[in-house]
């Protein structure tokens, strides 16, 4: 006998979909509304405005809401009902073709994570209003003749028709943000952009029912200089998109996401699903501002959800989460190929050129420079430091260790935290953890503990956190039985790049590696954790090549500070001859196989760390120079447009050199600026490598210091010697 029985979707399923949607971010639910009412003026053919209220109070027990409404179409009840108490079926016009976002039915809804959502709607004379709430998959429907009340509270006329949405923000370690940041965030938003071009946007602030300011919202795009504007073909589609690629009047810093003013963003026919560098992170992609225009995807993603997908669509294109597209989808990587062949080599005519360095004195001192500070930077960059814990062992007063201490990841990361405990204490019968907010959330359970292969009276075990939103959270692991016996580990969930990402397979940290003739080097092996829980793993080494020799033939990862394994693996430079002095280096655990190249560079003054140094008549806003790692070492670009510079070193000539670059001053201020970059760079290493050092602004401000001085005085003893 057979029997069908309904899936039950729970408030706790309905909880984890909703909270990896939101990212426990309010600017996330604040987007899904507003893109809701800019849809709804779509449907009606016509612009209106948008109302973005915050509602505060001082008084204690009072949780901040957060109002978004327009004065469109509204809803009847039965629209209600169906818009509102429907998952997962498209209840927008996406699916029939109108252009608007909802690809989902998730968006609105999902802003009831925080607490809870009041929907109220008029439409024709009648008020309806729906709350949901994140923890009960009810909902109470009102509905009557609406009233002057109703018509004030929802901030429309007489005869107007429209709808509001209330976030209400009960849920623990939610924060608003105050206005002028919301103002910020919002006017930036790539999924906002089109809208605040079209709508009239304004966001007001109430404390305890008193208007405190009230801003418009605006997006204004920056000053550029069109490059290439024409229609590009996606390879193995019949598909065509429309490309265009700016140049920036100003230097944009810091990574490509959806607030940065550099970034191509992807259009579809309506909304704008993502705004990216298509895997490109030289220098130049700081001056990149494009928009590529692709209606193909909206049809893709509308084939898909009505079960047509394909070999050439099979899988959704879009991501639930509304992080943009997905990559690995078979279209993304054809639009990828194409956008990069016109891409590439606008990048390439940006990059800054070495012939620009300026006259044969000034390029003789910056290769001074260059060698002195190599030698200087070599001990601050770690090249050669020892790897392992540092004696960072459980022991009776502090039983259990997380490490690391501190842990700076991106927002939608997953890291791994290693536990080590004192088989003799308490927290060797089990582990509990404590999260203080929700910039991050528990995968799992802790794994279970297991005996350290080389510690004595030691176990290990694994703590799986994904980073859920931006902020900082504070990871407690303790043990079941008694709370007093805890680790901590402090986390940032943040946005930039800078930080060495935690290691998903087997894999040489650099895989294109260089080795000075004569010289010994060691290169860096690493693996994640879950290769081997225990906390070390075997590897064997082979070399492919007769120019550089093996010392380390086997070498065994062991867990680092930094939560995952690593080994040091020692090579010597025998030759730069007979191809370019390259090779390969391969090293393999039984069941995962790295590969990397190595070449093989001629001696210098600079013991191992090469820096190349050069003058570029360039301007990028307030940076007066960058550094960046290449395949032999470092470059370090000096931007001789800077305001600082720009008098120093005068006119240029047609030859590349300066009227002023033989000049005392000229070479103390470039002397200066060299410095003042490499500590910023070294700093940053240092900060990565052992945040937990780091941990106070001013001892932060004091190394920088150190190093400002230390390589200045250096380089101005150089100098004044040649």
């Amino acid at each position: 006998m057979h029997e069908q029985v309904a899936i039950q979707y729970t408030a706790k399923a309905y909880q984890q979909d909703s909270g990896l949607a939101m990212k426990g971010d309010v600017i996330r639910g604040l987007i899904e509304l507003i893109t809701n009412c800019d849809d709804a003026y779509t449907r009606a053919k016509k612009t209106g405005r948008i109302d973005v209220i915050v509602r505060r109070s001082k008084k204690r027990g009072c949780p901040p809401e957060i109002v978004v409404r327009d004065a469109a179409t509204g809803l009847d009840k039965s629209q209600v009902i169906r818009n509102f108490t429907t998952l997962g079926d498209d209840v927008s016009g996406f699916a029939e073709g109108q252009a608007v976002r909802g690809l989902f039915s998730r968006g609105s809804k999902d802003t009831a994570v925080f607490g809870e959502t009041l929907f109220e709607t008029i439409k024709g004379g009648v008020y309806t209003a729906l709350t949901f709430k994140c923890d009960v998959m009810k909902v109470t429907v009102t509905s009557h003749k609406a009233e002057a009340s109703n018509y004030d509270s929802l901030g429309l006329g007489p005869l107007e028709d429209g709808l509001s949405a209330t976030m209400r923000i009960s849920k623990t370690g939610i924060r608003v943000p105050e206005l002028r940041e919301l103002v910020a965030r919002l006017s930036s938003h790539i999924q906002l952009r089109r809208i605040l071009v079209t709508q009239d946007v304004t966001i007001a602030e109430y404390i305890d029912d008193k208007l405190s300011q009230s801003l418009k919202v605006v997006w204004e795009a920056p000053k550029a200089t069109v490059l290439l504007n024409e229609s590009i073909p996606v390879p193995g589609y019949d598909v065509v998109a429309q490309l265009e690629i700016a140049q920036l009047e100003t230097r944009s810093d810091g990574p490509v996401d959806s607030h940065s003013l550099h970034g191509i963003e992807v259009h579809g026919r309506q909304a704008i699903y993502m705004n990216t560098m298509f895997g490109q992170s030289s220098s130049s992609t700081a001056f990149i501002r494009g928009v590529l225009t692709v209606p193909a995807i909206d049809d893709m993603i509308r084939s898909f959800a009505s079960g047509k997908g394909d070999l050439k669509n099979p899988t959704q294109l879009v991501s639930r989460t509304r992080d943009g597209l997905e990559d690995t989808h078979p279209f993304m990587r054809a639009l990828t190929a194409a956008v990069l062949e016109k891409l590439k080599p606008i990048l390439q005519t940006l990059e800054p050129k070495a012939s620009e360095s300026g006259s044969p004195e000034l390029r003789k001192d910056l290769t001074t420079l260059a060698q002195l500070l190599a030698e200087e930077m070599k001990v601050d960059l770690g090249e050669d430091e020892d790897i392992g814990l540092g004696g960072n062992l459980p022991s009776t007063l502090t039983p259990i260790i997380v490490i690391p201490r501190m842990l700076r990841a991106r927002v939608g990361s997953r890291r791994t935290l290693t536990v080590l405990v004192r088989e003799s204490s308490a927290a060797a019968s089990g582990l509990k953890v404590a999260i203080s907010s929700f910039a991050c959330r528990l995968v799992d359970a802790p794994t279970k503990l297991e005996r350290h292969p080389s510690f004595a009276d030691t176990l290990v075990g694994q703590v799986r956190l994904d980073m859920t939103a931006l902020g900082s959270a504070t990871v407690v692991v303790s043990a079941e039985s008694n709370p007093k016996e805890s680790g901590v580990c402090e986390v940032v969930v943040h946005v930039d790049d800078l930080d060495e990402e935690e290691p998903t397979r087997l894999e040489w940290k650099n895989p294109s590696m260089s080795v000075t003739v004569g010289k010994t080097r060691s290169v860096c092996l690493r693996a994640p954790l879950a290769s081997s829980p225990t906390g070390e793993l075997a590897a064997s080494i082979a070399i492919g090549g007769t120019n550089v020799r093996l010392k380390d033939h086997a070498v065994t990862m062991s867990l680092t500070a930094k939560g995952w394994l690593e080994a040091k693996v020692h090579v010597v430079g025998i030759s730069h001859l007979d191809g370019g002095g390259g090779g390969t280096i391969t090293a393999t655990t039984g069941e995962e196989t790295a590969d990397g190249t190595i070449r093989v560079t001629v001696p210098t003054q600079s013991s191992g760390l090469h820096i190349d140094i050069d003058v570029v008549d360039r301007f990028e806003g307030a940076s007066r120079g960058s550094i960046k790692a290449t395949d032999i070492g470092l470059q370090l670009i000096i931007f001789g447009r800077h305001r600082a510079l720009k008098d120093r070193l005068g006119s240029r000539s047609e030859d590349g050199s300066y009227s002023r670059d033989r000049e005392i001053d000229t070479r103390v201020v470039i002397a200066e600026v060299v410095a003042s970059v490499a500590a910023d760079y070294a700093l940053m290493k240092k900060v990565t490598r052992d945040p937990g050092t780091f941990d106070d602004i001013n001892r932060i401000v004091f190394e920088r210091e150190k190093l400002v001085d230390r390589y200045l005085k250096i380089l101005l003893e150089g100098l004044n010697a040649s």
